[in-house]
């Protein structure tokens, strides 16, 4: 649904009033939408597009959400780690399904870049359903601490912390992720798609925080990093084999899960 300007309006118009008017087109109220649960969700750009249809139209995470909820603990709420959350669709499809099914859940959902973490903030906390319930940290996932440089991308789905051209490069933390999760008892659902820094977050965390995760589902850049070498760490960590959900333009999402739960 890409919004385009008309040919004649085009060529009236100053350049400096042409990507306002698209943001504004982006924004009208019909690119929202309501879901099941009540939660609503929002279209504002031909990234989010991208995305939306990922998540919503192809369900490309529901595999994996529908399994954690199968399994979701009687006794606490469902605990999700959403790294690389984006503008929030992961975070919205778990919790509007978590809802249809009358589930307790907490996301706790990772960000480093700081105009998504503003759309976070405004897209995400004024959803009364989602109060108490979604906890946003800006920060870099990979090393344990330290100051890192996100390269941030045109299309805000491709930003990273591996270098990249074009784009301009911004300083943001590195948080540590098992200190983060310290008081979990178990990681339920961790969500992985932080654009190729995939092979440097299992290394730092094979020792502490891969075993207490129970169900993980991982986008693996294969062109960025060495993802052979992801997938042993994620098998060496006591995951079961990879279960392909989708496979595309150099990437794969794998849903793997331990064969009994997590301590």
């Amino acid at each position: 649904m890409p919004l385009v300007l008309p040919g004649p309006l085009r060529r009236v118009l100053p350049d400096r009033l042409v990507q306002p008017l698209r943001r504004l087109l982006w924004r009208l109220p019909n690119l929202r939408r309501r879901l099941p649960s009540g939660l609503e969700v929002a279209v504002e750009s031909p990234a989010d597009w991208t995305i939306y249809n990922d998540v919503f139209a192809d369900g490309e995470y529901d595999e994996a959400i529908c399994a954690a909820l199968d399994d979701a603990p009687a006794d606490r709420p469902l605990a999700v780690l959403d790294l690389g959350a984006n503008v929030g669709y992961f975070a919205l499809r778990l919790a509007d399904l978590a809802q249809r099914r009358g589930i307790d859940f907490r996301i706790t959902c990772l960000e480093p870049s700081r105009a998504l973490v503003r759309e976070l903030e405004r897209r995400l906390l004024p959803q009364a359903a989602l109060a108490g319930r979604v906890r946003l940290v800006p920060g870099l996932a990979g090393r344990r601490g330290g100051a890192g440089r996100l390269f941030e991308s045109p299309h805000h789905f491709e930003h990273s912390a591996l270098p990249r051209d074009g784009g301009r490069q911004v300083a943001a933390p590195y948080v540590d992720l098992a200190a983060l999760t310290a008081d979990w008892p178990r990681v339920d659902l961790l969500k992985c798609d932080i654009e190729g820094a995939e092979l440097e977050l299992l290394e730092t965390y094979a020792g502490d925080l891969l075993p207490r995760v129970r169900r993980a589902v991982v986008e693996l850049h294969h062109r960025r990093c060495d993802t052979a070498r992801c997938l042993e760490l994620l098998a060496a960590a006591g995951f079961g084999p990879p279960r392909v959900l989708r496979e595309a333009y150099g990437c794969s999402v794998v849903l793997l899960a331990r064969p009994e739960p997590a301590a």
